[in-house]
């Protein structure tokens, strides 16, 4: 019995090291691609946090058939969307020129603010694999009064069968266009912001 006892236990140590390592659960960072710098903006530049509806406000990465969205299963993102594009919109002004970028919580009162929200964040599986970013950015001067409201919608498509990683890139190069092209119109923005001058109306942006 004294012998005994010790095979038992080394055989019951053997079955634990060789049982399966359980899934781990991954997270994501959103990494857009550096942007490029369009001349120092001197403005004061207030960027609001992201509104996102529903599901979008949810941390694991979303994939829908149509309209049916689901959730992936241990596939995370490693913050909030909202916040993640908060971040990588802050830095993208920043490395295109905008010299003082500030957000909500600075408590500054900014010469032009941006208020940005998710419309769509999800890889779509329904007629191609393809990732889906649709952003939309209302851009007011520092009376509040709108000057631009951008709605910047991008597709890439993907291979069947692709990771999750392959997903996240995907969307990580929409957010750098779209925050390219918020970018451009700020600095277009630039002459109206210096001299104070009214805004046009909304319908009439281009």
């Amino acid at each position: 019995m004294k012998l005994l006892l010790p095979i038992l236990l080394a055989a019951l140590l053997a079955g634990c090291l060789s049982a399966p390592t359980p899934p781990q659960e991954v997270y994501y960072r959103l990494e857009p691609p550096a942007a490029a710098a369009l001349g120092a903006f001197a403005p004061r530049v207030v960027v609001m946090p992201f509104s996102a509806p529903g599901v979008y406000a949810e941390r694991p990465l979303l994939w829908a058939r149509g309209s049916a969205l689901r959730q992936y299963y241990r596939h995370f993102w490693a913050e909030s969307p909202g916040l993640e594009l908060h971040g990588a919109l802050v830095d993208s002004l920043r490395a295109s020129g905008a010299t003082e970028v500030y957000t909500a919580g600075n408590r500054v009162r900014g010469d032009v603010s941006v208020q940005p929200a998710i419309r769509q964040l999800e890889l779509q599986t329904e007629g191609g694999r393809r990732a889906v970013l649709s952003l939309e950015f209302l851009v007011n001067d520092r009376e509040g009064r709108p000057l631009r409201n951008l709605v910047i919608k991008g597709e890439r498509p993907l291979p069947e069968g692709a990771e999750p990683e392959v997903y996240v890139a995907a969307v990580s190069q929409l957010a750098g266009e779209a925050f390219a092209r918020v970018a451009r119109e700020l600095w277009a923005l630039q002459p109206m912001l210096a001299t104070g001058a009214d805004p046009a109306p909304p319908d009439a942006q281009p």
